[in-house]
């Protein structure tokens, strides 16, 4: 089956958004890798033409125009949209069209905009031309959405691999209790918020404090909290300049949320973010037990909401939290391990489900 992942360059402003290039890279990896499927990267958006083999079955190709990149998706048996800039998108619908009958297109939504308008315009594409494939969703409030109108839409979650999941009896102890935040520097991703809390939990003795951050090239205003980030000396702080995937960095997310008691995810809105936060899940996979606010259908994901803190005197509230949580790490600890085995968003999992959805296959419904 060969498969290509169509949109703008990751590196063009337009796909900034990490967990969209995490949701793709993990599900591309594993249908090569696992289901030998020929896929590809088809993007475009930057003057360097090439075409990279990045591994066996798995190859990048970059154009520099849509209309270049359009014709090589009469190469493929499944394309899968993952994000065009409006002006495209008019002729991207042309193109399904008058499609070739032997090209299954589908799409795969990540955003919810904060304005109702700008999600109307983000599926009105899918609803004046409807895809002849299937239309992917990452959240239940979209799951809710495109099901008012398409009869098929598939619920998939942001796959995470299996080296993040642990169990209650592999989780690494310590005698501090360990508060991590891990981000990137953008007042979306509440790190105004960190940025208090974290001074205020610092002169505890008792609290191991941990930020891993990067700026967004894209955001001028985050320049100097890096830059205090880097200079202070109350907390560890690593820092990682975000361009593009590194196995490096993964790795080192990974050990760190393993080493996490208390994760704190206080995102002022989704809309700077995939719609299911790729962290959430991240973090559940390695038993932390999360602090965040009511946003989107976090909640009902995570489970409970004994720890979901309202937007007002998140930093105060928070730290009275904090100062009574310890002794009810371990019960939620049990808690999230049996939520991760009912969600089942393991890598391996996520991409067979995905597969079944493009060919068309039963997917069970998810029952949260």
């Amino acid at each position: 089956m060969r498969i290509a992942f169509f949109g703008i360059h990751y590196a063009c402003h337009y796909f900034h958004i990490g967990g969209t290039d995490s949701f793709v890279r993990r599900i591309a990896v594993e249908l090569a890798g696992n289901h030998a499927d020929t896929v590809d990267y088809v993007l475009y958006g930057e003057s360097d033409e090439a075409d990279t083999q990045i591994m066996p079955g798995l190859r990048m190709r970059n154009f520099s125009t849509f209309s270049e990149a359009k014709k090589a998706l009469l190469d493929y048996d499944h394309v899968i949209t993952i994000y065009l800039p409006p002006r495209d998108r008019l002729r991207f619908m042309l193109f399904r069209a008058t499609r070739p009958k032997n090209i299954k297109f589908h799409v795969v939504y990540f955003s919810w905009p904060d304005s109702r308008i700008k999600r109307k315009l983000m599926f009105a594409d899918s609803r004046l031309v409807p895809y002849n494939g299937r239309i992917f969703t990452i959240s239940p409030r979209q799951y809710s959405v495109v099901k008012t109108w398409c009869p098929d839409p598939v619920l998939i979650w942001p796959p995470v691999p299996t080296e993040y999941f642990l169990s209650p009896q592999s989780k690494p102890k310590s005698s501090r209790l360990r508060v991590t935040w891990v981000g990137r520097i953008d007042p979306g991703k509440g790190v105004n918020q960190i940025v208090g809390l974290f001074q205020k939990l610092s002169s505890n003795p008792t609290i191991e404090l941990k930020v891993c951050a990067h700026r967004w090239d894209s955001c001028t205003k985050t320049k100097e909290l890096q830059q205090w980030f880097m200079e202070q000396e109350k907390f560890e702080y690593i820092n990682t300049e975000y361009a593009k995937h590194s196995a490096d960095v993964e790795q080192l997310v990974c050990e760190i949320l393993k080493n996490t008691d208390i994760f704190i995810l206080p995102y002022e809105k989704l809309s700077s973010t995939i719609d299911m936060p790729l962290l959430l899940l991240e973090s559940m996979a390695a038993l932390c037990t999360i602090i965040f606010k009511p946003q989107g259908n976090m909640t009902k994901v995570y489970g409970s909401d004994q720890f979901v803190l309202p937007e007002m005197d998140f930093v105060k509230k928070t730290l009275c939290l904090i100062e009574q949580i310890a002794s009810r790490i371990p019960s939620e600890q049990k808690r999230i391990f049996g939520r991760n085995q009912q969600l089942c968003f393991g890598v391996t999992a996520v991409a067979k489900r995905f597969r079944d959805a493009l060919l068309c296959n039963p997917v069970s419904e998810i029952i949260l």
